[in-house]
């Protein structure tokens, strides 16, 4: 009987976001419309006090916070807040340049669970992406923001579907 109350349970997701918030707005979105089911979104946590997404939380009504990094070094931030792994392949920031500089072929977004390693966690989902000739960061990075849309709701409602289908054993 206390498995049934757990599932039954709305999971509160945390988002990590930096910039203008569209990955919140696909998660949000994916909620509301239920395609990520039972959930709620929480928390936004940001590391860019001016990030435009902060503005979208508030906007919905969920709670904000922002923990810069303030000259600290990577690791002492990153007890703070865990970042979001963008591609595992090129860590960190800067990956649609870091794969453009190295001539990949292709690209793409993947979600991760979070560990102590940058970037570096066991993989949930991923999306490819190719690498035309032409491309600059800005139509890498646009290409990638798409898919990232659809993936992030799709990986939350693997991973609670996962927790709620281990509950039952």
């Amino acid at each position: 009987m206390a498995k049934a109350n757990v599932i039954l349970k709305a999971a509160r997701l945390g988002i990590l976001i930096s910039g203008r918030g569209s990955n919140l707005a696909a998660l949000a979105g994916a909620v509301d419309e239920g395609r990520i089911p039972n959930a709620g979104i929480a928390i936004v946590i940001s590391d860019n006090a001016n990030a435009a997404g902060l503005g979208k939380a508030t906007e919905r009504g969920i709670e904000t916070q922002v923990i810069e990094r303030r000259g600290r070094k990577r690791k002492e931030h990153d007890r703070e807040i865990v970042a979001a792994s963008l591609l595992p392949a090129f860590p960190g920031l800067d990956a649609q340049r870091q794969a453009l500089e190295h001539g990949a072929k292709s690209s793409g977004c993947t979600v991760h669970l979070v560990d102590e390693t940058l970037d570096g966690g066991p993989i949930i989902a991923q999306r490819v992406v190719p690498v035309f000739d032409d491309d600059t960061v800005a139509s890498l990075s646009a290409r990638i923001l798409t898919e990232e849309h659809g993936l992030y709701p799709e990986a939350v409602t693997l991973v609670l579907t996962q927790l709620r289908e281990s509950n039952l054993d």
